[in-house]
């Protein structure tokens, strides 16, 4: 068995594969170009006799932070092991990288075999999170109009900074199921982008909701909410799912984490789980644990 780089010509293997995960519902076909033209980061799969067992993806979202991703198995051999041999290739890769703060992946409750095989190599549990969705059937008149409010991108920051929506994600910032490190920068992009709705009173913030594309289809992911009250809640949500509709997605989602201010709320306007509370989970690998990690 051998592991190497993605390139075009395995395009038709990778997508055979990826077809059959989640139903036919994986988005790999919409990140491929994407990931073969990453130079920083790897996209490698797994071979033996010229059959592709199976493939994956590191991604730097920071000079400092990686990402793993996209991990999936040719479920048509019965090889065993291919998750591991990718896993222990890539934390091998990132010996040498002495920059590194963080090495991240996320995965759904119910994925026990990655969840036991990443424990094993080293990686730790650092943060719980409930996935809450919402179908969107139609546009919507926005009640409230008086909530309207477009603050300065300062106080805009200020208020994230101390949100308890941040603090209770431990300073992460989702992306999908991609948590980036909180830093000034996502939010600039953001608000240079027009993905920051506000409503206020009285010249004061109170509420945010942050929109971000994402590759999953049909669905307009939320990154960031913060509310002071219900009828703020409301507002933001009325403007998300017409934001939304627009842009032909028919379904909200976001990540909500322990003890988040924002449960009662969603649960009030309709937002559901997939099948429990507390299903995605934040793994990490600590960097100093490199020195001494072993591929045998």
């Amino acid at each position: 068995m051998k592991i190497r780089p993605i390139t075009e010509k395995d395009k038709k293997e990778v997508l055979k594969i990826s077809s059959r995960i989640w139903e036919g519902d994986d988005y790999i076909h919409l990140v491929f170009d994407e990931w073969i033209s990453d130079k920083s980061g790897k996209f490698v799969g797994l071979w033996e006799n010229d059959i592709l067992l199976g493939f994956g993806k590191l991604t730097y979202l920071t000079p400092f932070d990686v990402w793993l991703e996209g991990l999936r198995k040719n479920h048509e051999i019965k090889q065993k092991g291919v998750g591991e041999k990718l896993a222990k290739y890539f934390l091998n890769e990132l010996k040498s990288d002495k920059r590194l703060k963080s090495i991240r992946f996320s995965t759904y409750f119910g994925n026990l075999p990655s969840i036991k095989l990443n424990e094993k190599l080293g990686f730790r549990k650092v943060q719980t999170c409930s996935l809450k969705y919402l179908e969107i059937e139609k546009k919507n008149n926005i009640q409230n109009q008086e909530l309207v409010f477009r603050p300065t991108f300062d106080s805009i920051l200020n208020y994230i900074k101390n949100s308890d929506y941040l603090k209770k994600m431990n300073f992460f910032y989702p992306k999908g199921w991609v948590f980036y490190p909180f830093w000034e920068k996502i939010i600039e992009d953001a608000f240079e982008n027009n993905r920051i709705f506000c409503c206020g009173q009285n010249e004061k913030i109170k509420g945010i909701i942050i929109l971000e594309p994402t590759h999953y289809e049909g669905i307009q992911w939320i990154s960031f909410w913060e509310t002071e009250n219900f009828p703020a809640f409301k507002f933001l949500l009325e403007m998300a799912k017409n934001k939304a509709f627009r842009n032909g997605k028919r379904e909200l989602q976001l990540l909500l984490p322990k003890n988040s201010n924002l449960q009662n709320y969603c649960r009030q306007t309709g937002f559901q789980s997939w099948e429990r509370e507390d299903d995605v989970f934040l793994y990490e690998f600590p960097p100093q644990n490199l020195i001494t990690f072993s591929t045998d």
